[in-house]
């Protein structure tokens, strides 16, 4: 075990500090052998057969360039759940389990019942957010948006091993207006939810996000980083039910702007709302 660490160790040192390095080995080596936490620290003895050599030779070279370990695993976890991830969705972040658990502390806080619940997920990508919220409440009625076809059958995969009810769509919501009825969906929704492309072509991002994770996803052009919110935000006012709340996950950079576009756009109680790291990250907004 103590080679195979070094090994992982060498070929990341440049890339990553070393507690990221750390969580990289233990993720991948108790993954890839099935060990337990306790066996890895413990250094437990692991003689690797040659097909086993090469595949791990083979996740190394790609661990070097920058790949992902999410990709090179080809799975992660979200809110306790084993989603596949590959190259077409974006890896879900930890800032998206908090979006969700707000969700569900509004619901939870606000509803008697989860029963007749209507949830719309717009660009869902691996079908995380849809999927979480579906296991939470299994009497809500989900739903999922995304523009991708290969990111809609990756979606549909992760619901059915997840045992969770959810329909995906294709639909483009930059393209005119999203008629609920020509894509078997409801006309009114109690939740919106969303965590759309926000973050600016020019900014900073480390190689392992640029190189790898799907641009579509992550980018909106610098001079019009709104253009997302606006769209959904518009979308959402025909969609909503009376009272029903529209939550998004947010560029820093431009909390309060998303929040004063919505309320010029008459939504009420609209919220910005802090990550753990004090960065605002959400935002909540209710249809009067």
């Amino acid at each position: 075990m103590k080679k195979l660490k070094e090994e992982i160790r060498n070929v990341l040192q440049n890339l990553y500090s070393p507690r990221e390095i750390q969580s990289i080995q233990r993720l991948l080596l108790t993954s890839w052998l099935a060990i337990s936490d306790l066996d890895y620290y413990c250094d437990k003895d692991t003689k690797l057969s040659a097909q086993q050599r090469e595949v791990f030779d083979e996740m190394l070279y790609r661990l070097g360039n920058s790949e992902p370990i999410q990709y090179v695993l080809g799975y992660t976890y979200f809110c306790g759940h084993r989603l596949t991830v590959n190259k077409k969705v974006l890896i879900p972040r930890p800032e998206t389990e908090e979006l969700v658990s707000l969700i569900e502390r509004d619901i939870t806080q606000n509803r008697d019942s989860e029963k007749d619940l209507k949830i719309l997920d717009i660009g869902t990508g691996s079908g995380a957010i849809a999927i979480a919220l579906a296991a939470r409440f299994p009497q809500a009625q989900l739903s999922a948006l995304d523009i991708s076809d290969s990111a809609l059958v990756l979606a549909k995969k992760n619901a059915q091993s997840c045992a969770v009810e959810v329909d995906f769509y294709k639909q483009d919501i930059l393209a005119g207006k999203l008629d609920s009825q020509n894509y078997g969906l409801f006309s009114k929704w109690d939740i919106i939810v969303s965590n759309p492309p926000y973050i600016g072509n020019k900014e900073q991002l480390d190689d392992n996000v640029v190189k790898y994770e799907p641009h579509l996803a992550l980018f909106v052009e610098e001079n019009d980083p709104l253009l997302f919110y606006r769209k959904i935000g518009n979308h959402s006012k025909e969609l909503l039910s009376k009272g029903g709340k529209l939550f998004f996950e947010i560029n820093q950079r431009y909390g309060s702007d998303t929040k004063l576009l919505l309320e010029e756009m008459g939504y009420c109680h609209v919220s910005l709302v802090k990550d753990l790291f004090d960065n605002d990250r959400m935002i909540i907004a209710q249809k009067g």
